[in-house]
C-alpha cells in the first residue's frame, strides 16, 4: 500500500484533459481539504450529502467565473 499511488487515475486523466486543451475542474483537493471538517458523503454511500454538493458547487461555479473573466 505505501507504494500506491491513489491519485494516479486523478492525475491522467487531468494531464490528458490539459494537454487536449479541454477545461476541467478537479474537485479531489476541496473535497481532502474539507473532509477534516466535516463529512461530504452520504452514511454508508459515496453519493454527496448536502454539504458536498454545496462544496462542488461552489468549487465549479468558482471554475466556471474564472473561465468567464479571463474570456473578457
Amino acid at each position: 500500500p505505501a507504494d500506491y499511488d491513489f491519485d494516479f487515475a486523478q492525475h491522467e486523466l487531468g494531464s490528458r484533459l490539459t494537454a487536449a486543451d479541454i477545461a476541467h475542474v478537479d474537485l479531489l483537493p476541496a473535497f481532502r481539504e474539507a473532509a477534516t471538517k466535516e463529512s461530504l458523503y452520504a452514511r454508508r454511500d459515496t453519493h454527496w450529502n448536502p454539504s458536498g454538493t454545496a462544496l462542488a458547487a461552489k468549487v465549479i461555479g468558482d471554475y466556471l467565473v474564472s473561465l468567464l473573466k479571463s474570456q473578457r
